[in-house]
């Protein structure tokens, strides 16, 4: 191998290496011609939405329900859409994820350039074997395509706060479109806009004045606005609402609000999601918001805020920092089609005095010695890289505070979102920032290592 060519084309390398890697897997999985080990629960509902669209619906009809699904975020449905429709199937939509997230691994690699150039050719080859980043990649889901463009998001509000020199109206362009176009994938992008537009102008305002700061601002903001502002206006025309997707509703009031209540007083999932139920179909506005998928979230919203607060603060914060710990250190070995398809007890159902007991039961509990084995290997693996991750948040923010803090904020948000819901795919957006604190974590230990054996 020459490493001398590796140093001098560090990216080249990184893309080569990812995509031999995913379709080293992809190949894997095609050898059992199984169709399951690219599938996962989400990707049924995804695929019949892309079929539905294939076949001559639309996304900007206002004509009604029949033409679009109101929950379904355009991006990766038009893009699987189009995939069935020129007849290269679900497997070309899978190489195009494969080609993406191998792009993204050489985006986090100009990320962790961003802190120190020590930092690229390792962070770079981490996300390549990223065994998240990988599975995720090989499943009919919208994660993969919505964390490239996160990730892009992510390196130019790094960019834009972090470089001293240069014009910073390039950035701000493209933040505004790439987080914009990451919110036509997933809206649980959403939260991250008002906090980066709010730091870029504080930050831009203390290095390069009011007026500078000011025009990025809005640059951003309004390139955002004009990409997510004809799926908001649909949704007005059609139900009387601005709001880009009707799925919030559901997932706080039978996702969020269980699992605070399961994580913070020890009430079962289950029980609290009957009780939610049971009081849901008690509101006088019930049957009238059936109507329209927007206004019955909303009113599930509304309870699932009610519920919540009436677990109170204690429950709120113990079940975000279990949730937060649970997103951090489930090993991805868990959402592997052919692991999850033993016979096995569900995570949120396995019993257990404790968190721990509970995930140690979920992860060792089955006959099947091979869903042990590749468990354990996996937990293992995620946390050495739990433990790397302060080391290297540390050396980050030491050396490039601006970097450090933004990818911090990244990780922040991304957990705060994802509240006591917990799993490697919703852990996937903040692996760009995660990797590189690995890396700079790795490199630090290794420097540790190497001052303490010379000094013997």
């Amino acid at each position: 191998m020459n490493f001398r060519a590796i140093h001098h084309r560090p990216f080249l390398f990184i893309f080569v290496s990812a995509l031999c890697v995913r379709f080293a897997y992809f190949a894997l999985n095609f050898t059992t011609g199984d169709i399951s080990n690219y599938m996962m629960e989400d990707s049924h509902g995804f695929l019949i939405n892309a079929e539905i669209l294939a076949r001559g619906g639309t996304l900007l009809g206002f004509d009604g329900i029949p033409n679009y699904d109101p929950s379904a975020m355009p991006i990766p449905i038009t893009l699987l859409a189009l995939c069935l429709w020129s007849g290269i199937g679900l497997f070309g939509y899978l190489i195009i994820q494969i080609l993406a997230d191998s792009l993204a691994c050489v985006l986090i690699a100009q990320l962790a350039g961003e802190a120190s150039k020590r930092y690229l050719l390792l962070a770079g080859t981490l996300a390549a074997l990223n065994p998240t980043q990988i599975l995720l990649s090989n499943l009919v889901l919208t994660d993969t395509i919505f964390f490239l463009l996160s990730v892009l998001s992510l390196l130019a509000f790094v960019q834009l706060v972090n470089r001293k020199t240069g014009s910073k109206h390039r950035y701000a362009v493209v933040l505004g479109i790439s987080v914009g176009a990451a919110a036509l994938c997933r809206t649980s992008i959403l939260p991250w806009v008002p906090v980066c537009v709010t730091a870029s102008l504080i930050i831009l305002m203390l290095r390069f004045g009011v007026m500078p700061a000011i025009r990025n601002t809005i640059l951003t903001s309004v390139l955002f606005i004009m990409l997510v502002a004809p799926i908001g206006i649909r949704n007005h025309i059609a139900y009387d609402n601005f709001a880009l997707t009707s799925q919030g509703g559901t997932h706080l009031l039978f996702w969020v609000m269980p699992l605070t209540a399961d994580y913070g007083t020890g009430r079962s999932r289950e029980e609290s999601a009957n009780e939610a139920w049971r009081r849901l179909q008690q509101r006088p506005s019930y049957k009238e918001s059936q109507a329209s998928p927007f206004a019955s979230s909303d009113l599930k919203s509304a309870l699932g805020l009610e519920m919540l607060w009436e677990l109170g603060p204690a429950a709120i914060i113990k079940s975000w920092l279990v949730g937060s710990t649970l997103n951090l250190a489930l090993p991805a070995t868990t959402i592997t089609p052919a692991i999850r398809n033993i016979p096995h007890e569900s995570f949120y159902n396995a019993k257990g005095d404790t968190i721990i007991a509970k995930v140690w039961r979920y992860l060792t509990h089955a006959d099947n010695r091979a869903y042990v084995l590749v468990n354990l290997i996996g937990l293992i693996g995620a946390l050495t890289w739990l433990c790397l991750l302060p080391l290297g948040l540390w050396e980050i923010i030491r050396k490039a505070p601006l970097a450090g803090l933004a990818m911090f904020l990244w990780i922040g948000v991304t957990l705060g979102i994802n509240g006591p819901v917990a799993s490697p795919k919703y852990r996937l957006p903040m692996e760009s920032a995660y990797v590189v604190f690995v890396a700079a974590g790795l490199l630090r230990a290794r420097q540790t290592v190497q001052k303490s054996s010379r000094s013997q």
